[in-house]
């Protein structure tokens, strides 16, 4: 909490470096998220497509989603679902930018 310490750290970033981690534990920590996104699509793709029968599917939005829910999931530790009205504000924030 001290000012001066803080400049300090700032100031000197060859001095203070964040430890460097391995990036296969990164992966690791993010294949639940990718797991249980991915199920829950393929869940919703199964309930559009008849047993035994065929059915186009735009895929795009789906799979926006699913970035969106995995990203959700690893930093936030909740679902696409549970905040998307986060997720919609930074789409209409993009959009308003360009």
């Amino acid at each position: 909490m001290d000012p001066d310490l803080i400049k300090e750290v700032f100031s000197k970033v060859y001095l203070y470096q964040k430890p460097h981690r391995n990036p296969l534990a990164l992966i690791l920590h993010m294949l639940p998220a990718f797991y249980l996104s991915c199920s829950e699509m393929l869940r919703k793709w199964e309930d559009v497509v008849p047993v035994g029968g065929s059915h186009e599917i735009d895929v795009w939005p789906h799979l926006q989603q699913l970035s969106c829910d995995v990203i959700s999931r690893t930093a936030f530790g909740s679902s696409y679902e549970e905040g998307r009205k986060i997720f919609e504000l930074q789409k209409e924030q993009a959009q308003h930018l360009t």
